[in-house]
C-alpha cells in the first residue's frame, strides 16, 4: 500500500507544483483544568490539505487537493466536512503551495486577510465552531525555488513559527514535522513530497501529538 502511495506522489508531480520532535500543546485554560482530549477513532478523523495529504500512506480519511494553496483548500472545507459527517477531529496540512508560488500566489490568494496563516487559522476556528478537535502539521522543507526564483527553504521556519503561534493560541494542536525532516533529504522523493520513509515519520509524529494531547 505504501509503494502505491509513493507511485501516487509521482503521478501528482505532473500537476502544477505546489506544495517533531517537539509537540506543542495548547496553553492550559485559566482555571488550570487539563485540556486532555477524548480518543477519536481513525474513521472519525479527516485529513485536509494539498498533494502531501493526498498521498498520506496510513489510509486516513482524507481530502487532498494537489497544487492548492491554503485559501483554495479553505474553500473545500465545508464540502469535505459535509461529505464526512462522522468527523470529530480535523488534521490540516497547508501552506506549501503558498510558499512555492511566492507573493501573490498562483491563485492570487495572498491578499489581506487571505494570507496562508490567517486562512489556516480561519479553518481552525471553523472546525472548532463545529465541535471538532484540530491538529495542524508544519510545512516540510522545500528544496525548490519559488516562482520568483528565490529559495523556498529560508521562508519556512518563520512561516511555521507564525502558524504555530496562531493556532496554539486558538487552542489547536501543533505537529512539528519540519524539525524531523530538515537535514534529511532522504525523507522526500523530490525535495517537497515525502517518500515512504517520510510518511512513516509523519505518521509517528502525528501519533505522538495525539498521545500527548490525550494525556497518555
Amino acid at each position: 500500500m505504501r509503494s502505491a502511495a509513493v507511485g501516487l506522489i509521482s503521478i501528482l508531480m505532473l500537476w502544477p507544483h505546489e506544495m517533531r520532535p517537539a509537540v506543542v500543546r495548547p496553553p492550559p485554560p485559566q482555571n488550570d483544568v487539563a485540556l486532555d482530549i477524548a480518543p477519536v477513532s481513525p474513521e472519525q478523523t479527516l485529513f485536509i490539505g494539498d498533494s502531501i495529504t493526498a498521498g498520506w500512506t496510513d489510509e486516513p480519511v482524507r481530502a487532498g487537493y494537489p497544487s492548492n494553496e491554503a485559501c483554495v483548500i479553505r474553500l473545500h472545507l465545508g464540502a469535505a466536512l459535509a461529505t464526512h459527517p462522522q468527523t470529530k477531529r480535523l488534521v490540516i496540512e497547508a501552506g506549501t503551495n503558498d510558499i512555492i508560488q511566492g507573493p501573490g500566489g498562483g491563485f492570487r490568494c495572498n491578499l489581506p486577510g487571505l494570507d496562508p496563516v490567517s486562512t489556516i487559522l480561519n479553518m481552525v476556528r471553523t472546525a472548532q465552531a463545529a465541535g471538532l478537535e484540530v491538529f495542524v502539521l508544519s510545512v516540510l522543507p522545500i528544496s525548490w525555488n519559488n516562482r520568483a526564483g528565490q529559495p523556498c527553504d529560508p521562508l519556512i521556519p518563520p512561516f511555521n513559527q507564525a502558524l504555530q503561534a496562531a493556532i496554539t493560541a486558538q487552542g489547536a494542536y501543533w505537529v512539528d514535522d519540519y524539525s524531523l525532516f530538515v537535514g534529511h533529504p532522504d525523507l522526500q522523493i523530490d525535495g517537497v513530497h515525502p517518500n515512504e520513509a517520510g510518511y512513516q515519520v509523519m505518521e509517528q509524529a502525528y501519533a505522538a501529538a495525539v498521545a500527548a494531547a490525550e494525556g497518555q
